[in-house]
């Protein structure tokens, strides 16, 4: 299991839901686990019993030594206060209005990208995540410096927490080995470099144009006082590693898809209506860059009718959830036609979850799903696209291709 677990974690889920049950049980070393292919007891898990079942203790440990404590990684009253504070910024109508600016940067970064052969669209797409992400947060336009500083700090801590996340219990981050060593550097050096633009924005005043004007205009109940630079650190931070890391992972499949259906890519390119929105849905089907969620129950508890104890870790497998037979007939075929409204009806609402469900939701969704369509529509009007080469899954921090992924970029014909 626990090699399974470590060199291919999607095999073993594969595996395990092929055995037609709703939960398994297993051990990783001395911990009790439960893995759950079911859509309702999913559901069960995050909404309707979240409290009982937080993040895990050690997985949530890994995450706070990267970030600090933040949105993603605080719980109970830390972290109602917090999303509070914040679900504003990441509404319809805040998201609605930097639509114009996104749209006009990603059909800026196509035009400066030649037609011919393209080492790997993944990097391409990092750069451009970042960029947005930075504007959605700070309304600042990135060097190009910058940009791939970010990735490359952004690389070096998902490739930390992927590691640490699949080891039976992950060391501190303060012990000394090579790759804490390089974690912590990046961590300082980015660290710093956010503090840099946190006293910009505060020499320049706060106003209502961003996701950071919201962070700046919080205060911390305990002390009725606005958060200090160091908190402000870690929830901007995690804001922008996810918004870089799952939105780039999720660009770069949608085009892997899309680079073996030149018939959707044309019917994209003439703008058929509402097919983007079911071309991402069925890429964040197939691949969910958030391809799993874990918990642990803090109580014993049943899950679907099954009894669940104490200390015993679940994984919510969404990835198998996604593929999930009983939902999803011929899984593994890429048809965006199944988001089709006659075809909603016929499956769970909780069988479709990239973002998961109940209060711990992703805060970006809306922003995300606006950038993914914005980039899948402008690619496909400007470019035929042909990908170069075989394509393989990394399922590290989120669900991404593994290695570099070239493609062949054809102008369209007006």
């Amino acid at each position: 299991m626990l090699k399974e677990i470590r060199e291919d974690p999607l095999r073993l889920l594969d595996r395990m839901m092929a055995t037609g049950e709703p939960m398994l049980r297993y051990r990783v070393g001395p911990f009790r686990q439960v893995a759950v292919f079911d859509a309702e007891m999913a559901r069960y898990v995050l909404s309707v019993k979240a409290d009982q079942f937080p993040r895990p203790f050690l997985i949530n440990r890994v995450f706070q030594d990267v970030a600090g404590a933040n949105l993603f990684t605080s719980t109970g009253a830390a972290w109602s206060w917090r999303r509070k504070a914040m679900q504003p910024a990441f509404q319809r109508a805040p998201i609605e209005r930097l639509a114009p600016a996104i749209e006009a940067f990603v059909e800026s970064e196509l035009a400066k990208t030649p037609p011919g052969p393209l080492d790997d669209i993944q990097s391409w797409f990092a750069s451009l995540t970042i960029q947005v992400a930075a504007s959605a947060m700070f309304s600042r336009e990135l060097s190009d410096r910058e940009r791939d500083q970010l990735d490359v700090w952004f690389r070096e801590i998902a490739s930390w927490v992927a590691f640490a996340t699949r080891v039976t219990v992950p060391l501190p981050a303060w012990v000394p080995t090579a790759r804490n060593r390089r974690m912590r550097a990046t961590i300082k050096a980015l660290h710093s470099w956010l503090a840099g633009l946190i006293a910009e924005r505060r020499q320049a005043g706060v106003g209502e144009a961003d996701v950071f004007d919201g962070l700046l205009s919080m205060t911390d109940p305990s002390t009725g006082k606005p958060l200090p630079d160091k908190l402000l650190v870690a929830e901007a931070m995690a804001l922008l590693f996810a918004g870089y890391e799952t939105t780039s992972a999720a660009a770069t499949w949608a085009t892997a898809f899309l680079s073996e259906r030149p018939d959707l890519q044309s019917r994209l390119a003439e703008g058929e209506d509402g097919l983007v929105a079911r071309v991402v849905d069925e890429t964040l089907r197939l691949r969910p860059p958030g391809w799993g969620a874990l918990r642990m129950a803090s109580q014993t508890d049943e899950i679907g009718g099954y009894r669940v104890g104490r200390f015993t870790g679940v994984l919510i497998s969404i990835y198998s959830i996604h593929r999930n037979p009983a939902y999803w007939p011929d899984p593994e075929r890429f048809d965006p036609d199944r988001f089709l409204p006659d075809q909603l009806k016929t499956r769970p609402a909780n069988a479709f979850m990239p973002f998961s469900v109940g209060p711990r939701h992703c805060i970006g969704m809306r922003l995300a799903q606006l950038e993914l369509r914005l980039i899948v529509e402008h690619l496909c009007r400007r470019f035929e696209i042909a990908a170069v080469g075989s394509v393989e899954t990394d399922a590290g921090f989120a669900l991404r291709v593994r290695g570099a992924l070239p493609l062949n970029l054809t102008l369209r014909a007006a």
